[in-house]
């Protein structure tokens, strides 16, 4: 493994892409402000607007750190560094998280707190927020390993489209469940059986999407 190389390229991701940690966290601010705001109103603009930052960094970022290279004919010169398949895959996959991570979970924090701050807002919320914000982020892996595996925009933006639409039924079950829907709105943050499953699974897919991504890139010989 090229450590040297790889860390070339991460450092190259992050300082293309530091607008975008800046910018997240700045439109992430002003949504946790929103949710905290005490007014139906302000909370539920606050929640979309968090959702939407967060699912429209992920989807930002693989673009622009990925798909672009492939589309602006960059790909083959970097290819002709000293540098195997798997370890162009394995800074990608860093780069990405490590880019996408700043800004989430600063604000998975800054949900956590402005929930259990905020009067107005139930700590029942917090087992239900927490789950749709990990939902999240196993979503954006999947997108990540689509598009480095395919290198292709068709395939990455299907995904995302799926992914999207996969969230918001996720929403919608996960709010009907009675070990979580029926708590979300009391004074207590209940972690029940229920919960620890759901992030359970998350975790797992996480893990398994990254560990099938490098198991196919190591096989790949062919960049072009």
């Amino acid at each position: 493994m090229n450590f040297a190389m790889v860390q070339h390229l991460i450092r190259k991701d992050w300082y293309f892409n530091k607008w975008l940690i800046y910018s997240a966290l700045t439109l992430g601010l002003l949504a946790l402000v929103l949710c905290g705001s005490g007014t139906e109103v302000g909370f539920y603009m606050g929640a979309v607007l968090l959702l939407t930052v967060l699912i429209g960094a992920g989807a930002y970022l693989v673009t622009e750190t990925i798909l672009r290279e492939r589309t602006d004919k960059t790909l083959p010169f970097i290819m002709s560094l000293p540098l195997s398949y798997l370890e162009y895959s394995t800074a990608k996959i860093i780069g990405n998280m490590v880019i996408f991570l700043v800004p989430f979970c600063a604000l998975t924090v800054g949900t956590w707190i402005a929930i259990a701050g905020t009067e107005a807002l139930p700590d029942g919320l917090l087992p239900f927020s927490m789950l749709i914000l990990v939902e999240i982020f196993t979503v954006y892996t999947i997108i990540l390993a689509v598009a480095v595996m395919t290198e292709s925009m068709g395939w990455t933006i299907g995904v995302m489209v799926a992914g999207n639409l996969f969230l918001q039924l996720f929403l919608y079950m996960v709010a009907r469940l009675p070990g979580i829907g029926t708590h979300t709105e009391g004074p207590v943050a209940v972690w029940n059986a229920t919960v620890f499953s759901i992030f359970g699974i998350e975790m797992a897919v996480i893990v398994l999407v990254i560990a099938a991504t490098f198991i196919l890139q190591s096989r790949k010989t062919d960049f072009l």
